[in-house]
């Protein structure tokens, strides 16, 4: 399957991942990480969860050991599952990112947002989303994490 994340800037970038489910409104898909990368080393095996009515996608992150190392949560919006004639999702990712660690969460790329809104690159609808997201996975990211581990514990 290819996911396509869409940048503000228009830009984007694509991944071929291993498509492994796609139920309930949710599209579960793998990706191993084949590069060392600032955070990750070579080896991590990402899961990416696409909720169909969320504001937000999820990559879980883990050791080849199956070890959580880590979540980030991305906030987005059109988000679009296509099956035929392949596997394909897209969206538009809305700067800011929340990550989950075993021991601490933050926010990631806030002053990008303020630069974005100063630039008027993201529009009042858009702001909306953000700050909406942002307080619904303040709010309810436990659960999420504890969904999204026993889904991959059971895959």
């Amino acid at each position: 399957m290819i996911e396509i994340k869409k940048h503000i800037n228009k830009k984007f970038e694509k991944y071929e991942c291993d498509f492994i489910f796609f139920k309930n409104d949710l599209l579960l898909s793998k990706y191993l990480i084949t590069e060392e990368t600032k955070i990750f080393p070579t080896g991590t095996v990402t899961y990416g969860f696409y909720w169909v009515k969320k504001n937000y996608i999820s990559y879980s992150f883990y050791s080849q050991d199956n070890i959580f190392l880590a979540s980030r949560y991305d906030i987005c919006q059109d988000l679009k599952i296509f099956v035929k004639p392949n596997i394909k999702v897209s969206f538009l990712d809305l700067i800011l990112d929340f990550w989950v660690y075993p021991n601490r969460i933050f926010w990631e790329d806030e002053k990008d947002v303020l630069k974005a809104k100063e630039k008027k690159l993201i529009n009042f609808n858009q702001q909306s989303i953000i700050k909406n997201t942002r307080e619904e996975l303040q709010n309810s990211y436990l659960t999420i994490e504890e969904e999204k581990k026993y889904i991959v514990l059971n895959i």
